[in-house]
């Protein structure tokens, strides 16, 4: 991360800080740890961002609406379409593949709507109306 150039934003929880401080892991300098943040902030920062790199199978979803790429610390998903569409890359914590993911995202990618276009709530009362 630190090769990218951009500031990267890590909330943490403080038992994981007290892991780094434990082990001695210095953070680079365009490393921000913040303490965890709440739904609507965390919505803000995967809105804001260049990638998402997470653990948590929502943020990896989150990420796709955003058009975010993501970085999935994890050897599997849930959201398998995700990854088959190219907008979610398994990383498994694995440094060179989470660099890889990086790199990618700077590559031009169209944004396709996996999900549908956003108008079943419409449908649904059509079909009782």
């Amino acid at each position: 991360m630190e090769n990218a150039g951009l500031p990267v934003i890590l909330p943490l929880y403080p038992q994981t800080r007290g892991k780094l401080r434990e082990y001695r892991i210095t953070p680079s300098a365009n490393l921000y740890i913040v303490d965890p943040v709440g739904y609507l902030e965390m919505v803000w920062l995967e809105a804001n961002c260049s990638l998402v790199t997470t653990d948590s199978g929502g943020v990896q979803k989150e990420a796709y609406f955003f058009a975010k790429l993501c970085a999935t610390l994890r050897d599997e998903t849930e959201w398998v379409e995700l990854v088959e569409s190219g907008w979610n890359i398994l990383a498994d914590a694995n440094e060179e593949t989470i660099s890889g993911a990086i790199d990618t995202a700077w590559a031009p990618t169209i944004w396709t709507p996996i999900y549908g276009q956003g108008a079943a709530s419409l449908r649904i009362v059509e079909a009782f109306v």
